[in-house]
């Protein structure tokens, strides 16, 4: 049978997700996460500050380039009161009675655990995260160490599978750090329909979370963002217990000072090193740039605000565009370098293994609302795929994935395209007008099938699953086969 043909995607995909079921089911009830470095960019937009009022999650997840990654769903557990989870630090867990259905774009089996954007079935995300170790400064290295067989970064997925509500997600997530401490501390996104949350680790127990504003946008690179800190204020704060008081008696803060800034009490340490001093302020200096010009930032800046009120609703469109950007009609748009070296680091890098954004639709089933538009590789080639929640079968080349380029599973082929377009300026603007074409079209196609599916919900909802699984199936395909023609096409040119 043909590639595209339905049934056979179908049953590949379902065949491979039942196997999935079983393994799950078996006697393998120690789960294990490992870490490793992200330098990432996160990009946070609240219901009142997006153009159609939902919220948009933005994210892109540079590691080498190499690092397969693929769309897998995890099914709702039951779990005996002996099962824990096992990080790699050695750092053994209580499982919990039972834990809910979740999805996540992440790296494929055989790596260490990368960085995951996930969403579960109550319709509350994990954004993705960024790394901060490097942005930690001296006193706070010393002060408060990181714990090496503390909790790594797969913990974030542990509260999101226990969690109805970001807001619960959180205070898991912080209770956790807490008790067990962390070998890395990282910058983490955390979402529902209501609300969004962003929590930073700044040592090995130390943390800070913050409410961003439904009227705002949060933007994150890889330093510290988080300021004011109020622990009485707990409808927008939540914090390490006594965190002040733990700062001030190891000189990390003095309140004769002024008020308590986590940032500034955890971070610092790329100026303080004299280290790319604009590798991360640079990459929030242009979003601010693009979504509120009016506040008139200098890209020599080095302290921003925590929320910005966009100038203009923002658009997902506007997120895709974000998360290509490259400096374009800058003074930095000749000088740029992925690793920030030699030249200014920018938001869309070569390395990322890959983008997405998460939109959260309120007050709607997170089955057809909470929406995974998946890009695999760099954001200069992908293509934006929306996975709805609901759907229970993946596309078989987006679900499965080889660690070696298996020239097959859409990963490697979305790599090869990027291969092809990085030193091919005409091929890479080739590529960026067959994008738009396919993410408008995504778009409107995604707006229709949600106006379906609401209505289906309300008389059967048991017939919106077939519906979803058939419209994404189906994206899935184009947009791969759009890539394999791009492919062809740039070999064949090549060998005239």
């Amino acid at each position: 049978m043909k590639k595209n043909n339905h049934e056979t995607l179908l049953f590949k995909a379902l065949s491979f997700f039942i196997l999935t079921l079983f393994i799950s089911s078996t006697g393998l009830t120690q789960k294990t996460y490992s870490t490793q470095n992200q330098e990432c960019f996160m990009f946070l937009v609240g219901k009142k500050a997006s153009r159609n009022g939902t919220v948009l999650l933005a994210h892109n997840n540079d590691l080498t380039g190499n690092e397969a990654s693929h769309v897998v769903k995890y099914p709702a557990a039951v779990h005996k009161l002996t099962d824990s989870v096992r990080f790699p630090s050695g750092l053994s867990i209580p499982e919990i009675k039972q834990t809910y259905e979740w999805m996540a774009l992440k790296i494929a089996i055989g790596f260490e655990e990368g960085d995951a954007v996930a969403i579960n079935q109550h319709g509350v995300a994990i954004a993705g995260g960024v790394a901060l170790k490097p942005d930690r400064n001296s006193l706070a290295i010393e002060k408060d160490p990181l714990i090496k067989t503390g909790l790594t970064g797969g913990v974030r997925y542990i509260a999101l599978q226990r969690s109805k509500t970001a807001r619960e997600c959180v205070k898991i997530l912080g209770s956790l750090y807490s008790k067990y401490g962390v070998t890395y501390p990282s910058g983490i996104g955390i979402a529902d329909t209501s609300e969004i949350w962003y929590i930073e680790s700044g040592g090995g127990y130390s943390w800070a979370a913050v409410r961003v504003p439904d009227s705002c946008y949060w933007v994150q690179a890889n330093g510290y963002r988080i300021g004011k800190v109020a622990p009485l204020d707990t409808l927008n704060y939540y914090c390490s217990p006594e965190l002040l008081k733990f700062c001030q008696n190891n000189q990390l803060w003095n309140p004769n000072a002024g008020d308590f800034n986590f940032t500034k009490v955890f971070g610092g340490g790329r100026i303080e090193r004299n280290e790319k001093p604009f590798y991360d302020s640079r990459r929030i200096w242009q979003a601010v740039k693009i979504f509120s010009p009016s506040l008139n930032y200098l890209f020599d800046e080095k302290e921003f605000q925590q929320f910005f009120v966009p100038d203009e609703k923002i658009s997902l469109e506007n997120c895709f565009s974000l998360l290509r950007n490259g400096y374009e009609e800058t003074e930095f748009e000749n000088n740029v370098d992925d690793l920030g070296l030699t030249g200014e680091r920018p938001i869309a890098s070569w390395n990322a293994v890959h983008s997405d954004v998460v939109q959260l639709y309120p007050g709607k089933p997170a089955d057809y609302a909470a929406i995974l538009w998946t890009g695999l590789g760099p954001s200069h080639t992908c293509f934006y795929v929306p996975i709805l929640y609901g759907v229970d079968v993946i596309h078989p080349n987006y679900h499965q994935t080889e660690i070696e380029n298996d020239g097959v599973s859409a990963f490697w082929v979305f790599h090869d395209l990027a291969q092809k377009a990085k030193n091919n300026p005409d091929f890479l603007s080739s590529i960026k007008k067959e994008q738009k074409l396919f993410e408008a079209n995504a778009i409107e196609k995604t707006n229709k099938l949600m106006l379906k599916a609401e209505k289906i919900h309300q008389l059967s909802p048991l017939h919106i699953q077939p519906l979803i699984n058939k419209e994404v199936l189906d994206l899935c395909e184009k947009a791969y086969k759009k890539v394999k023609d791009g492919i062809e096409k740039a070999q064949g040119e090549r060998q005239k």
